[in-house]
């Protein structure tokens, strides 16, 4: 599965800058603490997203996410990564904005740029150092005490009581002591949809095959001559297509019997899908899959990935028709 949105995810949890080529760079800025004197308040450090699409120029980071996760070469990566860029730049120029699940929304305004919109509850703009309380730092009130006492009577030298000065100073290491184990203590994350695996950085396991087994086969015996066999008839049993297109599955439900579909578009809901339907006219040749959130447009479903990726990327009436479609696995 080619879904950008994951690893655009990921990347910014690890990253500061996430280049989505020929569309533009999410980039996260942090803000350190600061003490408010006029207030007295302790603010925490933050972390906020922005996205600029002057930074357009692909890094490899992104592509090599594609690569690792797909267990693809770097060269297939980058072309599912451009035919993802191109769906988002054609459901862009549909709707007028795309959502970026946990991220934010992008949006084309009137002049023809791109504004972001941060989602507020996402953990890329909440890192684990935002949520650290707000720490209110009152000055501590001096005692009504004498403020000198009497010690000699006849030097006549007056001195600050020692009772009233250790006071003083164990109300300042308390509130340090409170201060310093408030930014030590570790924050344990947890999110409702957790961050997938799939774009992890380790590279995978490379295991050597063992050996095939060598077998000889023992020599022909020779046939005794007479007269010669007769010739054994075979029918052929046609083979089922490769790939499928969506006027021709037979079975009552694809979305189940199927794990690889040909992407013509990925929406945010249903309505959107079956609009795009509507607009396209292929109420007969077109489906819609759920999953993750998204509802995706297809047009031919298989269960072999190879062969829909090159049912895509060959077959002409697909090209000329959709030229950005992707294929999308379960």
């Amino acid at each position: 599965m080619i879904d950008l949105n994951e690893h655009i995810k990921y990347l910014l949890c690890h990253h500061d800058c996430v280049v989505v080529p020929s569309l533009g760079a999410f980039l996260a800025h942090r803000k350190s603490a600061e003490l408010k004197a006029s207030t007295g308040e302790y603010m925490p450090p933050v972390r906020h997203v922005s996205f600029n699409s002057a930074i357009a120029a692909d890094d490899g980071v992104l592509t090599w996410s594609v690569s690792r996760r797909e267990g693809i070469s770097y060269r297939m990566a980058a072309a599912e990564v451009s035919a993802a860029v191109e769906s988002i730049s054609s459901i862009i120029e549909a709707c007028g904005y795309i959502d970026i699940d946990r991220v934010g929304r992008l949006e084309r305004q009137s002049s023809g740029s791109l504004e972001f919109l941060p989602d507020a509850s996402s953990p890329v703009s909440n890192a684990a150092l935002s949520l650290l309380p707000v720490l209110s730092l009152a000055p501590v009130a001096e005692q009504s005490t004498p403020a000198e006492v009497e010690i000699s009577e006849t030097a006549g030298a007056r001195r600050r009581n020692p009772i009233v000065c250790f006071g003083r100073y164990a109300a300042s290491v308390a509130a340090l002591i409170a201060l310093g184990f408030a930014l030590s203590t570790p924050i344990a994350y947890e999110s409702n949809n957790a961050m997938p695996a799939q774009a992890s950085l380790a590279l995978p396991a490379v295991r050597k095959a063992a050996p095939a087994p060598v077998v000889v086969a023992p020599a022909p015996k020779a046939k005794p001559q007479g007269a010669p066999a007769a010739p054994v008839v075979t029918h052929a049993v046609p083979k089922q297509p490769d790939v499928v297109m969506v006027k021709d599955l037979k079975v009552a439900n694809p979305e189940e019997a199927y794990k690889c579909y040909v992407i013509v578009a990925s929406c945010a809901s249903r309505r959107e899908a079956n609009r795009y339907i509507r607009n396209k006219k292929g109420a007969d040749s077109m489906r819609v899959i759920e999953s993750d959130g998204r509802y995706r447009v297809y047009i031919a479903a298989s269960n072999d990935y190879d062969a829909a990726f090159r049912f895509k990327s060959t077959d002409k009436a697909v090209t000329a028709a959709h030229p950005n479609a992707w294929v999308y696995r379960r």
